[in-house]
């Protein structure tokens, strides 16, 4: 795949949002509400949902009903890509496009 045909600018606009970064590490620890996230990180309600529908789209994150609670996760690929060491943001963006988004990341 040559650098010139793949977009990875939909994958830094992704992740160029401080508060999809801070979700992604959050989420490193467990699985969580959005009402907990919201707590962890002092955001909007309204911000986090945002942030998380995009995160989800881009394939970062999944959800899961618990009652009348979504609870996110981060995808068990994004999990294994961010505890590999030695691991560069080109080599995580090339393995994110080709493993889970396919370039579908969205600029929000």
């Amino acid at each position: 795949m040559s650098l010139k045909t793949v977009p990875y600018h939909k994958c830094f606009d992704t992740l160029s949002n401080e508060l999809r970064v801070q979700i992604i590490q959050d989420l490193m620890d467990s699985p969580k509400s959005v009402q907990e996230l919201c707590n962890d990180l002092n955001a909007e309600q309204s911000h986090v949902s945002h942030s998380l529908q995009n995160l989800k789209t881009c394939n970062y994150v999944e959800v899961k009903k618990l009652g009348k609670q979504r609870i996110y996760s981060l995808k068990d690929s994004v999990r294994e890509e961010l505890n590999e060491k030695n691991k560069n943001v080109f080599q995580m963006a090339d393995y994110h496009f080709s493993h889970s988004c396919g370039g579908h990341c969205n600029k929000c």
